[in-house]
């Protein structure tokens, strides 16, 4: 990263980390594009800094350049800071999983997960469209409580 930004005499930006990615592994504007699963013209302003790219986006495109994702999130993210004119140096740390986590990282009890009972809680409210008769105004939308089995 350090001479990535002593070459181009400045801070790195996440365009600049993935037009230099994408032309040392020689691709095309195009392949690079499909690769990464957005336009050929979204990748161009991304690479010129005329649009930012959330985090997650980033992962995704690290994962799908087998990239480090650290690198290009802290890029995200910093140019993020950058747009709305915030002096700040982002640092990333991956985060180590507890113990005492499910897959998506939410904290589980101690025993481990309740089980869950039939029947509880309120019924989700669900949304359903009616057809209007002949003539009327429009569709409408009816709220209606599912039953509890």
């Amino acid at each position: 990263m350090k001479l990535l930004e002593k070459i181009a005499r400045g801070p790195l930006t996440l365009g600049m980390a993935i037009e230099s990615i994408r032309k040392s592994e020689e691709l095309s504007q195009d392949e690079c594009a499909r690769k990464l699963g957005v336009s050929k013209s979204h990748l161009c302003d991304v690479e010129k800094g005329r649009k930012t790219v959330s985090p997650e986006r980033a992962a995704k495109w690290a994962r799908a350049l087998s990239y480090p994702e650290s690198v290009l999130v802290r890029l995200a993210i910093q140019s993020e800071l950058d747009a709305a004119g915030l002096k700040y140096k982002v640092e990333i740390e991956a985060a180590q999983r507890s113990d005492r986590s499910d897959r998506l990282g939410r904290p589980v009890p101690a025993g481990g997960p309740r089980p869950r009972r039939r029947g509880a809680g309120r019924p989700s409210p669900t949304l359903r469209w009616e057809l209007p008769a002949a003539g009327a105004a429009g569709p409408r939308c009816c709220e209606r409580r599912r039953r509890s089995r």
